[in-house]
């Protein structure tokens, strides 16, 4: 049921109705991973890790994680703390991990979550416009995506001089490695144009959202194709951490877009 706060213009959306998978990031090595949102309070969070994905990105005990989410106590804080429980359950078969919110980065959004009340907070004319800030927000991840394979570009003959190898190492090395890497980007960089212009085209009113847009596409081209553990074994010196980790804040915007369109997307249905 949502109530409608008549004096503050807001609508307030259980958390109940959150059903989809967002992204997260573990900060040790910046992977991605699928989790459900289930709990909030003002110091912390419950989700879920369903079984396809707990397969391989099980969390453990002091695990330091960024959920990615507008979420909101005195300020909006984008949800990042660490994992203090983790056990598994047999009902949902899933691994749920609950977690202390540490950090708090301020961040500015149209919808916030409130880790008081575990409410969806928005304004009352935010449904009219959710196409175009699913078109906004998707836009936004092109041209992230652009960065991600502009970094490459230059990564490729970076590379090439710190890393210590002949020319016919490197040459293998550029083209198993960083040119299928650079490849990848830019390929889910025409896919996004593609759903880009499907959703200017398609969506001109909120309840076309759930037609045009497939999720499940989106987030597999939002995700990073870089593995830091591959860099790490093809590069030794210590001066490619700080060009990965550049890659790396690059992509966890992505996932933020990500999650923020869920959101759109829930509040359409």
């Amino acid at each position: 049921m949502i109530e409608t706060q008549e004096k503050r213009r807001e609508i307030r959306a259980p958390l109940t109705m959150i059903t989809l998978p967002f992204v997260a990031t573990r900060e040790a090595d910046h992977q991605p991973f699928e989790y459900v949102l289930q709990d909030l309070s003002p110091s912390g969070a419950r989700f879920a890790i369903p079984n396809w994905a707990a397969n391989r990105d099980r969390l453990k005990v002091d695990d330091m994680v960024r959920l990615h989410l507008p979420l909101h106590s005195d300020r909006v804080f984008s949800g990042a703390g660490k994992v203090v429980r983790v056990y598994w359950d047999d009902p949902l078969f899933a691994q749920i991990c609950a977690v202390s919110l540490l950090r708090k980065d301020p961040m500015e959004a149209p919808v916030s979550i409130s880790t008081a009340s575990a409410e969806i907070i928005y304004d009352h004319d935010l449904v009219k416009s959710l196409p175009s800030l699913i078109s906004r927000t998707v836009m936004d991840c092109i041209f992230l995506k652009k960065g991600v394979a502009i970094y490459l570009k230059h990564l490729i003959p970076y590379f090439s001089r710190i890393g210590g190898y002949n020319h016919q190492e490197y040459s293998k090395l550029k083209a198993a490695v960083l040119e299928d890497m650079r490849r990848q980007a830019l390929e889910e960089n025409e896919r996004l144009t593609g759903i880009h212009e499907r959703i200017s085209r398609l969506c001109a009113r909120t309840e076309d959202i759930p037609r045009q847009l497939n999720l499940e596409e989106l987030r597999s081209l939002i995700e990073s194709g870089i593995n830091p553990d591959i860099f790490e074994a093809a590069f030794e010196s210590e001066l490619v951490a700080p060009y990965v980790s550049a890659i790396k804040e690059l992509e966890k915007k992505l996932y933020t877009n990500f999650n923020m369109v869920v959101i759109y997307y829930l509040l359409s249905l």
